[in-house]
């Protein structure tokens, strides 16, 4: 018989590995088509003036986001885990492209003088590094319930 104390604290479980993975492909689509867009307009920026670092900075969100996709889509996260190096590789790239972000900042406040452009770059740092901590919880998260052998969402039973 379950008592309220204990349909409590079956709620509060984290969600299962099952959603997780699916939250985390979804993010990991959503980070790839966010940074090949803007890849491709740093190397506009690149080709039409001066060397953009959002070209290499971009490019390594790209390479990171489609591996971590090919894991979690080719194989299941549960049966190829990414190694603790490459998860560590993944966050850098986001924190990578929020340091971009912040030199731009520094750039555009402090010697360009354009203030609009420094906002723009001051906005996405905080997005960029937004996004790591995401990144990073989630991989967790998924990591935290896979380790418990949890893949099936979580259910209340009724109350009796």
């Amino acid at each position: 018989m379950f008592t309220l104390d204990s349909q409590i604290e079956m709620a509060r479980k984290p969600t299962m590995s099952m959603d997780d993975t699916q939250k985390l492909q979804q993010f990991f689509v959503a980070t790839l088509l966010f940074a090949l867009f803007f890849w491709c307009w740093a190397l506009k920026n690149t080709i039409e003036k001066d060397f953009d670092l959002g070209v290499v900075s971009f490019a390594t969100v790209v390479v990171s986001s489609g591996y971590m996709l090919c894991i979690i889509m080719g194989n299941g996260w549960n049966s190829t885990t990414p190694s603790k190096l490459c998860k560590t590789l993944t966050i850098c790239s986001h924190v990578f492209v929020a340091v971009n972000y912040f030199l731009g900042t520094c750039i555009a406040f402090g010697v360009l003088s354009r203030f609009g452009f420094g906002f723009y770059c001051l906005i996405f740092t905080f997005l960029w590094l937004g996004s790591a901590y995401f990144c990073n919880k989630l991989m967790n998260s998924v990591d935290a319930n896979a380790a418990f052998g949890e893949t099936l969402p979580v259910s209340i039973p009724p109350v009796s």
